[in-house]
């Protein structure tokens, strides 16, 4: 399936918490075993960023953390 929110927008401060959480939830719903490294580069690079700012990390990295709760 396709993840429901556009990639694209400028910064992390651009994307809702919630909307961080899905992306990690839609990535994880193959099934494929990942590690945070693995999901946090794809989360990436499916938003878009050409490059791995401290923000975004630290945003995708609270949203990994939610979504295996």
């Amino acid at each position: 399936g396709v993840w429901p929110v556009r990639g694209g927008r400028p910064g992390s401060q651009d994307y809702s918490d919630r909307e961080l959480v899905q992306l990690i939830e839609w990535i994880e719903s193959d099934t494929l075993l990942r590690t945070k490294e693995q999901l946090l580069d794809e989360a990436i690079q499916l938003l878009g960023f050409q490059r791995r700012g401290k923000k975004i990390v630290a945003a995708i990295e609270q949203a990994i953390l939610a979504g295996r709760r």
